[in-house]
């Protein structure tokens, strides 16, 4: 401590005997050697970042990238995502994850193989980067927390034989789960991801996943398969959407039962219509042609000697023609349409309808005297049945959007319990003729309610049983006879195990128990007054005569 307060004296008198412009210079340099320095500190702690992908990326994956990867485990630096190296097989299942991985990365792969060795066979320079590729894939994929290990195994398609087929590029994936954690069909997608990435012509749905704890595959869906349940996903979700429209159109019937069935045009049709001006006469020629044709008969025979001959009537003929040309402008186009419609779309309809045979009798019933208690007939259901179905073709028809009444099948069903009750408003509701329906009906509708309520009836009552044994237990003790034993000096009873007494107890009116805690001594002396009072129960005169001796002695 003495040196450093010379120290600081010394450097005080040297620079009291410095200028101004000397000692900020000093300052300044000061500044930049600790500035320095600290700069020296963070660039030495701060990890070395490396690219996570060796490919040059384009802005709208640089942005997906982003998206994906937590903030702050990333830096962009041009084309380029830049991470800590100890971090980028876990970044890289990061974006497999979540569907932002470029379509190709088989050149970021192909990267890790350079500097291979010429001197090698060219079969062997093959095998040794398809088992790299095979453990840096494993190691991408053993990255993420969900799951403890993973094994590739990809196929070699190199390999080209004069008139064979070529080999079709496959891959396995073995993957072992971590413990809480299930192979599912998110992990299942980003495994087929990652490893077809990096494969040239390798397909997702070519890619066998296999769970390593129950040795089961699964696989991405071959989007051709798929076709089939987007065809039936869609076709539900139509057919869910007709039926709730027509049911809550037909909601006023009690028990009503609706079904529909589409048919859908998975194709995708584009249709381009013009549509012209009417078409105007720019020039109009027209010519006509009139030409006649005859003969004439004289007389048979030598001409006579007369000045004047005689001439006959003979037959004329005559054409006429006409000849017009036109010359139209030219037509201006006025309207340009281009018609796309979307697959799924729905071509056809059908519904069928089933109307409960109760609400009917009740509307018949509804219509008669209240005095006459007679059951609908068959010829009067039908009667009715027959106008009612009309009006539900009709409001299914323009749900339906179709004006064929085949495609709406309207009939009526015996329910198991008939009866329609007609409320004062004039609505129909369904009712039941016997009460245990409704009974049923309502404890169905509340059994997670009873059930609660029997537990705590339960609970309720072993409380109750608690409490009445726990207060008659106290009552005996407290009616139980605590009298000490004569020439006991202590008012408890005592308390003994099989090693012999270790303390003593009162019984109290707040708990059964009540212990006093002793020490050696004590029990010793306890032990000891035990002895003498039983040697004196036992034998009194001997223990009489014990004492005069023992008395005498010490007056001695």
């Amino acid at each position: 401590m003495e040196a450093l307060t010379r120290l600081v004296t010394k450097i005080n008198t040297t620079l009291s005997d410095l200028t101004a412009s000397q000692r900020i210079a000093i300052g300044l340099c000061a500044v930049v050697i600790v500035g320095s320095f600290m700069w020296l500190i963070r660039w030495s702690t701060e990890p070395e970042y490396v690219r996570l992908l060796d490919q040059r990326l384009s802005m709208e994956s640089l942005q997906a990238a982003g998206e994906a990867l937590p903030e702050g485990k990333y830096r962009i630096a041009g084309d380029y995502i830049l991470v800590n190296p100890a971090e980028k097989h876990e970044l890289i299942w990061e974006l497999h994850r979540k569907g932002a991985m470029p379509e190709e990365t088989s050149i970021s792969f192909k990267s890790i193989f350079e500097g291979e060795s010429p001197f090698r066979p060219e079969g062997e320079n093959k095998f040794r980067r398809l088992v790299a590729l095979q453990s840096e894939l494993a190691r991408v994929i053993a990255s993420s927390k969900m799951i403890q290990s993973a094994e590739v195994f990809i196929t070699d398609t190199t390999k080209r034989r004069i008139s064979a087929r070529n080999i079709t590029a496959t891959a396995s994936v073995k993957v072992t789960t971590a413990p809480g954690h299930s192979l599912n069909q998110e992990i299942v997608n980003a495994c087929s991801a990652l490893v077809a990435g990096s494969v040239p012509g390798l397909l997702p749905h070519n890619v066998s996943v296999i769970d390593g704890n129950t040795m089961m595959a699964y696989k991405t869906p071959n989007p051709e398969d798929s076709f089939a349940q987007g065809m039936l996903r869609e076709r539900n979700k139509h057919e869910e959407i007709l039926v709730t429209k027509i049911s809550n159109q037909l909601s006023y019937i009690p028990g009503v039962r609706v079904a529909v069935s589409v048919e859908l045009d998975p194709s995708t049709r584009e249709s381009h219509e013009f549509e012209y001006t009417e078409p105007a006469i720019k020039e109009e020629q027209s010519s006509s042609t009139d030409s006649r044709t005859g003969s004439s008969s004289g007389e048979t025979g030598v001409g006579p000697n007369v000045g004047q001959a005689l001439t006959g009537s003979g037959a004329t003929q005559s054409e006429i023609s006409e000849e017009s040309t036109s010359t139209f402008q030219e037509q201006k186009l006025r309207k340009e349409q281009r018609t796309k419609s979307a697959p799924y779309a729905v071509q056809r309809a059908l519904a069928s309808i089933a109307i409960p045979r109760s609400y009917l009798a009740g509307i018949v019933k509804s219509t008669k005297p209240p005095e006459d208690e007679a059951e609908p007939t068959s010829e009067e259901i039908d009667d009715l049945f027959n106008s009612e179905s009309q009006r539900v073709r009709s409001i299914v028809g323009n749900i339906l959007l179709s004006d064929n009444e085949s495609d709406v099948a309207v009939t009526y069903i015996h329910d198991v319990q008939p009866g329609v009750t007609i409320l004062p408003d004039g609505t129909f509701v369904a009712s039941s003729q016997s009460s245990g329906g409704g009974v049923l009906t309502g404890v169905q509708d509340h059994v997670s309610e009873i059930i609660l309520g029997l537990m705590a009836l339960t609970g309720m009552f072993l409380l109750t049983r608690m409490a009445r044994k726990s207060a008659r237990l106290a009552n005996e003790w407290q009616e139980h006879d605590t009298k000490p034993k004569e020439g006991d000096e202590d008012d408890g009873e005592p308390l003994t195990i099989s090693a012999g007494p270790i303390g003593r107890v009162d019984p109290t009116g707040d708990s059964l128990l009540e212990g006093h805690e002793v020490d050696e001594h004590s029990v010793r002396a306890t032990q000891v007054g035990e002895q003498v009072r039983s040697l004196v129960e036992e034998d009194p005169v001997a223990v009489s005569k014990l004492l005069r001796r023992w008395t005498d002695s010490h007056d001695d």
